[in-house]
């Protein structure tokens, strides 16, 4: 599922949050330093950056790119 809503750029984030017609701060929630969106999110953000080396080490993967 989360596969296919990466492909379709579906993913909620605050970008498509705004879309909706919800407002808010348009920051990550994660690293709180820049704008919330799908690339961000899967390639951008430290905190996610770490989260996904830490996935690659548990199934015992070199560092790659998510």
């Amino acid at each position: 599922m989360f596969a296919w809503l990466v492909g379709r750029k579906r993913i909620l984030t605050w970008d498509q949050i705004e879309k909706r017609g919800f407002s808010g701060a348009p920051r990550c929630s994660l690293c709180k330093q820049n704008v919330e969106d799908q690339e961000h999110i899967l390639n951008g953000c430290r905190v996610a950056q770490y989260q996904w080396e830490e996935t690659r080490c548990l199934f015992g993967k070199t560092k790659r790119n998510p």
